[in-house]
């Protein structure tokens, strides 16, 4: 019994690292196995795939990329096709045009669903990623359900720290979020403009329209952590926004980071709410 039993859990332990290597040997973001263009007619959309099932498109935050959601997107293609986005400028997206806005990249992603003749399809969105999904929730029919977290409708929705921040951006933050941009993006020499728009889009108010979150009739899921750069007291005004379609969701002991220091409870409430 003895024997039995170390085998069962020696079996079990290397199964777990077996497992635990294949998704570390997986390069989210850069994966040219998974991944192909969609061009909208004005940028070109990387996207990767993984997962057979319902499909589910993933977005990222702001001057992010897939690689956000490198914690998420294992657990998620296990029940869903999942489809993830580097939306307009971002990770190894191409960019366009003077300024950057929340509805405008809701747009491309917009077209990238009818280009890839998606009918029915969920969305879990983080940071700026939930803005892009509340804006296709209000707008896009082919959307089933969203998934929410660490997102804002408006500049005062956000933590004091936080808006200063972007307001005043030091200089080893710029040069920190151009250097991550050159790492992977094919317009290099776009680096500091990119930066400029997204900083700017961050400050211009608002982010959605209270109006257009009222206009949304699908279930929506409102989530972040209790210690999100987001209030808490806002992701409540959201939730009774939307009505009684929303669900609404506070971690505990959890920051904006709350995708991936949190994972494996953020990835089992998405999958149960989609459920």
């Amino acid at each position: 019994m003895y024997i039995k039993l170390r085998f069962i859990l020696l079996y079990s332990t290397i199964a777990f690292f077996t497992q635990l290597s294949a998704q570390k040997q997986i390069n989210y973001g850069s994966n040219s196995d998974a991944s192909f263009y969609v061009s909208t007619g004005e940028v070109d959309l990387y996207c990767e795939i993984y997962g057979t099932g319902a499909p589910l498109i993933v977005l990222h935050g702001g001057m992010g990329s897939i690689s956000d959601l490198r914690f998420n997107i294992p657990a998620l293609s296990k029940k869903y096709k999942v489809i993830a986005i580097d939306y307009r400028g971002h990770g190894r997206s191409t960019d366009a045009g003077n300024f950057h806005a929340y509805d405008q990249m809701a747009n491309d992603i917009r077209i990238l669903i009818t280009k890839m003749n998606l009918d029915s399809v969920y969305i879990f969105g983080w940071s700026d990623g939930g803005i892009l999904a509340l804006h296709l929730a209000a707008t896009e029919t082919k959307i089933k359900k969203i998934a929410v977290f660490g997102a804002n409708a408006s500049l005062d929705g956000l933590i004091p720290s936080v808006i200063e921040s972007a307001k005043n951006m030091s200089p080893a933050s710029k040069n920190s979020f151009i250097q991550q941009y050159k790492k992977t993006n094919p317009q290099v020499s776009n680096a500091d403009n990119f930066v400029i728009k997204t900083r700017e889009m961050w400050l211009r108010d608002p982010y959605i329209e209270m109006d257009k979150l009222q206009q949304i009739t699908i279930p929506v899921l409102i989530a972040g952590g209790d210690h999100d750069i987001v209030k808490i007291d806002h992701l409540i005004k959201m939730y009774k926004m939307i009505g009684k379609k929303a669900q609404l969701c506070i971690i505990p002991s959890a920051r904006h980071s709350v995708i991936q220091e949190r994972s494996s409870i953020v990835n089992k409430i998405i999958i149960e709410f989609f459920n």
